[in-house]
């Protein structure tokens, strides 16, 4: 799978210009999908190139696309799971040791 060729410091930048350009106050929900994932790609390739990120990467806006649907998936199991975990509590073991 070409999503396991991505590295940490790949996926911290995708998600750190997912964020940017979701929560962007101007641009906000009025973006169509394609200009999102257009400045997020933008984003991507622009702040890859300075500290503390500084990495090389030719990703384009599909493959950026698909790494983020992945990480998403993985997210949302962490998060059942967590919320599993919650809902029933252990006596004597603290919420970091369940995770």
């Amino acid at each position: 799978m070409r999503t396991l060729a991505y590295s940490m410091d790949e996926d911290k930048m995708l998600c750190e210009a997912w964020m940017e350009m979701g929560q962007n106050a101007i641009l906000g929900a009025e973006q169509t999908g394609t200009a999102f994932w257009k400045r997020v790609h933008d984003q991507f390739h622009e702040q890859r190139c300075y500290e503390p990120h500084k990495f090389e990467s030719d990703r384009n806006e599909t493959s950026l696309q698909k790494r983020w649907a992945f990480i998403q998936s993985e997210f949302s199991k962490f998060v059942g799971a967590y919320e599993d975990v919650e809902r029933r509590p252990v006596s004597g073991i603290g919420i970091k040791d369940l995770v």
